[in-house]
């Protein structure tokens, strides 16, 4: 009796251990499966969230279009903080959830890639360059080792250049770009260039992709007094507060402004118009945020989005002041 009775204790046993783990087996499934189908929400949910983006990114192509458009109309090709395109649209409900959308003008900055064409110095933006390095307090030395970076050959610029010796003997090792930059967060790789020096200049600059002109008009005082020689502080901000947010019709107007009276005005590098703009595209969806930021090249026949950032957190913010801050421009061609 005994020996019958431990048999089916045993067989009870093993049949509650079997029920246990069947029943531990199918709750672990379902939590499985319950965070599948969040995680696919989710990834739902911010992939909509992304082509809202997207789809305001069409919106501000459009705005910058027509923007053009009525420029041509009145034969009068000028960007500026005022115009419809500069105004931002802060708040725009969609389904189940909000857009936000801004446009800023990148060539109130200073390019970069206009230093070098080829192997070929341009001298006058290599000193517009220098002189901006003088006012943020930076070692003009450190554009020689810039113009190295860009270059397409393996000669220095000077005593103060770093062609690829310098950067092979690094850990780990690498090359110049030899070309033009595709972000000024290239300048991190240069010889001099740490993050002190770059989180100063970054404000300032732009790589885009031709030579471009500087927008008097969204220009910072500080970019307006590195272009212009001998112009001051003082006479830089009156320039940009005078401008307000109508800004100049042409050159003309800019050049008779007593801050300039006097003055070896250069007939080149300047304008009142711009092609190059930074759309920042701010979506939520469902509680699930997207952030794209996309470089436009903006022409009569038609804009190109050059480049594409996609973060899941928001960008920088950009005051449309005397010192405008822009994005640093990380390349995401799609």
């Amino acid at each position: 009796m005994s020996t019958h009775a431990g048999r089916r204790g045993v067989a009870l046993i093993s049949v509650l251990l079997i029920f246990f783990i069947a029943t531990t087996v199918a709750v672990a499934m379902m939590q499985r499966q319950q965070i599948d189908i969040r995680q696919t929400a989710n990834l739902l949910q911010r992939e909509q969230a992304y082509y809202y983006a997207r789809g305001a990114e069409e919106f501000a192509l459009q705005i910058l279009h027509q923007d053009l458009l009525d420029d041509i109309e009145q034969n009068l090709m000028v960007d500026h903080y005022g115009e419809s395109w500069a105004q931002g649209i802060n708040f725009f409900e969609i389904d189940n959830g909000t857009l936000n959308i801004t446009i800023t003008d990148l060539q109130g900055r200073f390019n970069i890639n206009g230093i070098v064409e080829g192997s070929t110095v341009n001298q006058s933006e290599l000193e517009r360059f220098r002189r901006l390095l003088s006012l943020l307090a930076i070692e003009q030395s450190l554009a020689d080792a810039i113009v190295d970076w860009i270059d397409s050959d393996q000669e220095p610029f000077s005593l103060d250049g770093a062609e690829d010796l310098v950067y092979l003997s690094k850990e780990p090792p690498y090359r110049t770009g030899d070309g033009p930059m595709a972000c000024p967060s290239e300048l991190l790789l240069i010889e001099g260039i740490d993050w002190e020096i770059y989180t100063t200049l970054e404000p300032h600059v732009v790589a885009l992709p031709t030579l471009t002109e500087v927008n008097v008009n969204t220009a910072s005082a500080t970019v307006l007094q590195a272009t212009i020689p001998n112009l001051d502080e003082s006479g830089a901000i009156r320039l940009v507060e005078d401008r307000a947010n109508d800004g100049f019709d042409n050159l003309d107007d800019f050049f008779q402004h007593p801050a300039l009276a006097g003055m070896d005005l250069p007939e080149e590098g300047l304008s009142v118009g711009s092609s190059f703009f930074i759309v920042n595209s701010a979506a939520s969806f469902a509680g699930r945020s997207s952030y794209l930021s996309s470089w436009i090249y903006r022409q009569p026949e038609g804009s190109t989005v050059i480049a594409r950032q996609i973060s899941p957190l928001p960008p920088p913010q950009v005051p449309k002041s005397n010192e405008p801050s822009l994005l640093t421009m990380q390349l995401a061609v799609n």
